[in-house]
C-alpha cells in the first residue's frame, strides 16, 4: 500500500508506520461540484455502532472504501486489515477502551456539526480543481487516530485525526505531555491548512537536484503557498502555524534573518543539522533568537515564493509547483527584504 503520512505531532498510543511520499499520476474522480462535499465520519461509524454489529458494518464500509480502510486499520491503528482474525477484536478493544471512549465522546461533542470545516475544505477543493482540472479529488475521511497522526494522504483518500484538533485547552494534550508549541497548532481551523499542505506534499516532490537549505526553504514555501491559495479566508498565522506574536516577530525581523543567512554562508549549506535547525518544527529558531518561532526557514521560503508570484504574474500555480531550481526561483523573485 502506497500512501503518505503528514506528521504534525509525535504522540503514539499505537506504534505507527510513517509511510513514504508517493507522487502518482491521478485519475479523474467525482468533484465537489458533482455530488456535494461531505467529510466521511469514520469516528461515528466506529464509536456509535454496537460492537456486536461492528464486523458487518466495517465489512460493508471496507467494500466501498478499501484503500482508506486498509491504511486506517492496518497502518494508523495497527490492528490489522479488515477480514483478518485479529482485527475486529482489536477494534472492539479500541472503541471500548476507557480513555479512547472519553476521547471519542469529546470528539463527537466538539465536531458534532462539522459543516464550517466542510465549507472551507469544499471551497479549497473547488479552487484545486480550477487550477488542476484533470486531477483526482480524493475522498476525505475523519477518524480517531489514537493520537498517532493528524493527516494522512493516499491516491484516493485523505484521513484526518479529529482528536488532534480539539483546541489548545484540551486536557488530553497536557495529560499526554505534548509540548506547548505543538499544542498551539491543535485547533479546528488548522486541520484545513494541514489537509491542503498534505495534498501538496503528496503530489509535488522537491525535485531540486541540490539538497541545501535554500532548496528546502523554497520547497516548504511552495507547499505553504499552495495551502494559502486553497485557503484564502484563513489568516496567515493559521497556515504557517504561528501565534500572532510569532508572526509579528518574523515580519519585524525578516531583513535581519535573511542577512544572517547570507553573511554567514548558511543559505547553501547541505548539513542535515542546519536544515533541521531552520526547517523542522521546533519551539524556536535559537540561532536567531529564543523569541523567534521554529520553521523560520519555511516562513522565509513562503515570502520568497510570494515575491516570485507577484513579480511573475503569468506563472500559474501548476507551473510554480513544477519549478525545479530554487536558485532560479530566488533570482526571478526579486526578493529583497
Amino acid at each position: 500500500m502506497k500512501y503518505l503520512v503528514f506528521i504534525a505531532a509525535t504522540v503514539l498510543f499505537f506504534s505507527c508506520d510513517r509511510g513514504s511520499k508517493v507522487v502518482n499520476s491521478p485519475t479523474k474522480s467525482s468533484t465537489p461540484d458533482d455530488q456535494g462535499f461531505k467529510i466521511i465520519r469514520v469516528d461515528k461509524l466506529l464509536f456509535e455502532t454496537d460492537t456486536s454489529k461492528l464486523n458487518d458494518a466495517l465489512a460493508l464500509f471496507h467494500a466501498q472504501n478499501k484503500e482508506y480502510t486498509d491504511i486506517y486499520t492496518g497502518n494508523i491503528l495497527r490492528v490489522g486489515l479488515v477480514g483478518e482474525a485479529q482485527t475486529i477484536p482489536a477494534l472492539k478493544g479500541f472503541v471500548t477502551d476507557t480513555v479512547f471512549s472519553k476521547v471519542a465522546a469529546t470528539v463527537l461533542e466538539k465536531f458534532n456539526d462539522i459543516s464550517k470545516t466542510e465549507k472551507l475544505i469544499d471551497k479549497g477543493l473547488k479552487k484545486y480543481r480550477q487550477n488542476f482540472p484533470t486531477a483526482a479529488i480524493p475522498k476525505i475521511y475523519a477518524h480517531i487516530s489514537g493520537f498517532n497522526q493528524p493527516v494522512f494522504s493516499s491516491d484516493q483518500a485523505i484521513g484526518i485525526g479529529l482528536e488532534m484538533y480539539l483546541g489548545r485547552d484540551c486536557v488530553f494534550y497536557d495529560y499526554l505531555g505534548i509540548p506547548q508549541y505543538k499544542i498551539n497548532n491543535m485547533y479546528p481551523e488548522k486541520m484545513v491548512t494541514d489537509l491542503f499542505y498534505t495534498m501538496a506534499f503528496a503530489q509535488f516532490a522537491n525535485v531540486d537536484s541540490t539538497d541545501n537549505l535554500l532548496s528546502n526553504m523554497i520547497y516548504q514555501g511552495k507547499l505553504l503557498y499552495f495551502a494559502e491559495m486553497m485557503c484564502p479566508d484563513l489568516h496567515d498565522s493559521v497556515n504557517i502555524g504561528y501565534t500572532s506574536k510569532q508572526l509579528k516577530w518574523c515580519k519585524k525581523n525578516e531583513t535581519q534573518m535573511w542577512t544572517y543567512l547570507i553573511e554567514n554562508k548558511i543559505l547553501y549549506s547541505t548539513e542535515r543539522m542546519v536544515l533541521q535547525k531552520f526547517i523542522a518544527d521546533s519551539p524556536a529558531t535559537n540561532t536567531f533568537s529564543p523569541d523567534s518561532p521554529g520553521r523560520t526557514g519555511a516562513w522565509i521560503g513562503l515570502q520568497i515564493v510570494r515575491s516570485f508570484m507577484e513579480n511573475n504574474e503569468t506563472v500559474t500555480l501548476p507551473e510554480l509547483m513544477k519549478i525545479g531550481s530554487a536558485q532560479q526561483l530566488l533570482s526571478q523573485s526579486k526578493y529583497f527584504p
